[in-house]
């Protein structure tokens, strides 16, 4: 079963002990070893991994210190489809949208350039896109929205069921999923463009947690290019937060209501300007932006 899905083009063997101690840790949870001080989100999220037979037999290779043998984005894929989806298919739907959100706004680039399109009274959108993104940013991007949220899978399923709104506690404890990608990257060998936007894609407005995460990331965060992109990955997940259907939430937004409203409150709590692609997709016509 998991050799028909392997495509051989991580071939380069590391060094189990190098890893970080909390990578190692999520590593032989996922082989089912005992581990002594595991924290309760890598407990929780190395026990939804086992669902998938592929990361449990790219783990024994890592631990043997053997090349994972399979690309890290078929990796991720695998995750979402086998780990996330039986177990919170909210997240799984979001996940699956904001993919889409970003390659719809990549493809409208490909026709006009961001100088052409409406600030739509965004005051500093003409400072925001003097870097040319690479395909490989591009790309990067759009796996970034496709996986930035699988770290949810780090709490029992009893938190997501709670009904009404989340108390400040679990509002709380949530900011622990973007940490916990970091580990889940680099035990999957996850490109690092990849792995900083899916884990600072909360960092901005909380500064959390750090614990020497933010310290390795740095680098990211002092380029221009990246604050850009991060600002586009958080406006795309500030708007579809507010306009999915959420089971611990009764109201869904309107488009028109996201952007006069929440949209301006969220994104000055993240400190970061957005990047107006949602509204020039709306005006597109693409039914993405608003399903029914």
């Amino acid at each position: 079963m998991v050799a028909t899905k392997l495509v051989m083009n991580n071939q380069i063997p590391r060094v189990f002990k190098n890893l970080d101690p909390e990578t190692q840790q999520l590593a032989q949870a996922i082989c089912g070893h005992k581990v002594n001080g595991i924290n309760v989100h890598l407990k929780h999220l190395a026990e939804n991994l086992r669902r998938s037979e592929m990361i449990i037999w790219v783990t024994k290779r890592l631990i043997s210190d053997e090349a994972l043998g399979v690309n890290w984005e078929h990796l991720l894929e695998d995750i979402t489809e086998q780990c996330l989806k039986p177990f919170h298919e909210e997240t799984y739907r979001h996940l699956k949208r904001m993919h889409q959100i970003v390659a719809e706004q990549l493809k409208l680039l490909e026709h006009q350039k961001p100088e052409q399109l409406d600030d739509f009274g965004c005051e500093d959108f003409r400072t925001m896109h003097h870097f040319e993104l690479t395909p490989e940013d591009q790309q990067n991007l759009k796996w970034a929205a496709a996986f930035h949220d699988l770290g949810r899978m780090c709490y029992p399923v009893s938190f997501w069921n709670t009904p009404g709104r989340f108390s400040q506690k679990q509002r709380e404890q949530l900011e622990f999923h973007a940490r916990n990608f970091y580990f889940l990257g680099e035990m999957l060998n996850v490109c690092q463009e990849v792995i900083a936007l899916s884990v600072l894609h909360h960092y901005p407005n909380k500064g959390y947690p750090d614990n020497g995460i933010i310290a390795k990331l740095r680098p990211f965060l002092d380029q221009p290019k990246f604050q850009y992109m991060l600002k586009w990955l958080v406006t795309n997940d500030v708007y579809g937060g507010a306009t999915d259907k959420r089971s611990y939430r009764d109201q869904i937004w309107t488009h028109e209501q996201v952007i006069q409203q929440t949209m301006p409150v969220e994104m000055a709590r993240v400190g970061l300007g957005w990047v107006p692609f949602i509204q020039a997709l709306k005006q597109s016509g693409q039914r993405v932006v608003c399903p029914a």
